[in-house]
């Protein structure tokens, strides 16, 4: 086995180890969080401020922390969504996306 087929499959090993420590530990989470919700939805808000105080909340899916409008292509796009003709056409067509799957 060469040195690179190793290093694979000692990622793979880790990663899935990784994986089956955070299932069970988002499940102990879930079960704690019933129990004591109250004090569990007290602390969520507590790390949810903590987190917005020090700019450490992401603004999207690339774990951007802060708005850099010179960056940022939508910022570069003068022509507002809201009151164009095709954004309001659209709005009938649009469901609840929480309840579809």
């Amino acid at each position: 086995m060469s040195q690179i087929d190793r290093r694979i499959k000692s990622a793979k090993t880790i990663q899935t180890n990784r994986r089956n420590y955070r299932r069970a530990r988002d499940r102990a989470l879930a079960r704690l969080a019933g129990i004591y919700r109250e004090q569990y939805l007290e602390l969520l808000e507590q790390e949810r401020m903590e987190d917005a105080k020090n700019g450490k909340t992401w603004l999207d899916i690339s774990g951007r922390t802060h708005l850099d409008i010179a960056l940022d292509r939508s910022a570069r796009n003068p022509s507002p969504l809201s009151g164009s003709p095709e954004a309001d056409g659209d709005e009938q067509d649009e469901g609840d996306l929480e309840g579809e799957e």
